[in-house]
């Protein structure tokens, strides 16, 4: 029970820094990104997080891809966004997938579950601080709202399928 709240108090505390960081203008490094990497790592770590009764899906576009980024940003996103996905999904599946729009210079991940879902009246206030729907889940309501600050950082947006309801789909947008 120690170590469990030792490490909620951790990641609160990395919370709070790195919205600090992220809320003053430092310039974000880009360098070369492997996107399939970015993926299989976040898969990787947040595996054992799932029930039994959950299928973890990777839907890459590409057999490769590099674009120009942050790949510590971008895992810390797709780390945050399959750990609700774990916390609210207790059978199914949940689906990383990406998709290149080369028009629009955009990268599109997508986190897809069969979950309980987000009511769409509390889809947009998720992404404020300190925000929970359930009071009874882990975590400080903080991860969404840093994910968001990421995204935009990055040159792209976060937000919620309003048309997706067999669960959440969570739309992670960077440029490249």
């Amino acid at each position: 029970l120690i170590e469990s709240n030792s490490k909620l108090l951790l990641k609160l505390v990395g919370d709070i820094l790195d919205i600090s960081i992220l809320d003053s203008e430092v310039e974000i490094k880009h360098n070369a990104v492997d996107v399939n990497a970015c993926c299989q790592a976040s898969i990787d770590a947040a595996g054992a997080s799932f029930d039994p009764g959950v299928k973890l899906i990777f839907e890459p576009a590409c057999d490769e891809l590099i674009i120009n980024s942050n790949y510590n940003y971008i895992v810390q996103v797709l780390d945050n966004l399959l750990g609700n996905a774990s916390k609210f999904t207790h059978e199914g599946s949940v689906t990383l997938a990406y998709e290149v729009k080369k028009e629009e210079n955009q990268l599109i991940f997508t986190v897809t579950d069969t979950g309980i879902g987000i009511p769409v009246e509390e889809q947009e206030r998720v992404f404020e601080r300190f925000v929970k729907l359930d009071n009874f889940s882990q975590g400080a309501g903080l991860g969404l709202s840093i994910c968001r600050i990421v995204a935009e950082r990055l040159g792209g947006y976060l937000r919620i399928d309003k048309g997706y309801t067999q669960g959440t789909r969570v739309i992670f947008c960077v440029s490249m």
